[in-house]
């Protein structure tokens, strides 16, 4: 158990990781770089009640949602760094660079079947006018963690 701490610091640096990978995916496609305040907006209406809000996106922003989007960003990220590292010794594996993949994809399971569908986007964000980049950049997001948790893992 005295790994605990550092799967977590490996789902920090991994979801670290990410975020530096979309930056620059973003940059060099010219669009923006992704923001957290929808979810940090989502995440304060919990507080409200609202957990499965389609109206999310035509309410108002709150203060502090930005903040508590990232925030809620990077608790997951060092839950999913938790339970990557339990799964690792649970089974008794070492970290690899295709389960840490591996694991990049399962964790999609938050965003396409929770998240979106919460914040009023349907399975997979499928009901937004064009999901298709919305699809890609998450797919990204989460394949780039699973290699950020393999570094973290290398060299932690």
């Amino acid at each position: 158990m005295s790994d605990l701490p550092v799967f977590l610091v490996w789902g920090i640096a991994a979801t670290a990781f990410s975020d530096l990978w979309q930056r620059a995916a973003m940059r060099l496609c010219g669009q923006p770089a992704p923001g957290w305040g929808s979810v940090g907006r989502w995440v304060l209406g919990f507080a409200e009640g609202r957990f499965v809000d389609a109206e999310l996106k035509s309410r108002p922003a709150k203060p502090g949602e930005d903040a508590a989007g990232w925030a809620f960003h990077y608790v997951v990220g060092a839950g999913y760094g938790l339970l990557y590292g339990l799964a690792l010794a649970l089974f008794g594996l070492p970290s690899s660079f295709w389960a840490a993949i591996l694991f990049g994809f399962v964790t999609l399971a938050g965003p396409m079947l929770l998240m979106k569908p919460a914040m009023g986007g349907g399975l997979f964000g499928l009901k937004a006018s064009n999901p298709w980049p919305g699809l890609a950049k998450t797919v990204s997001a989460h394949v780039s963690f699973g290699l950020g948790l393999w570094i973290a893992a290398a060299l932690i």
